[in-house]
């Protein structure tokens, strides 16, 4: 299987590796778990699925929303790490 992604829009470009890493993470928490049976670990994945999944709910209005014409994503890395710098 090919794991490189055949759709993707400017809102959802900047948040792949977001996403990735957090799923790796979720992976990391699942597999302590199993080996050491600490709840903490299925705790931590659980919460960020939860995440997760509220991460891709808004990637998803907010592609909605630009669709509709109600605005331009404003979503890549630079402006980001711009507007932290400007804070």
């Amino acid at each position: 299987m090919d794991d490189k992604r055949t759709f993707n829009t400017g809102v959802r470009e900047p948040w792949n590796p977001v996403i990735h890493a957090l799923l790796k993470a979720v992976d990391c928490h699942m597999s302590l778990f199993m080996r050491r049976g600490d709840p903490f670990h299925a705790q931590k994945a659980q919460l960020l699925r939860e995440y997760v999944s509220e991460l891709k709910t808004w990637i998803h209005a907010e592609e909605e929303r630009v669709r509709s014409g109600n605005g331009q994503p404003d979503m890549s890395l630079a402006s980001m790490d711009q507007g932290r710098l400007e804070s």
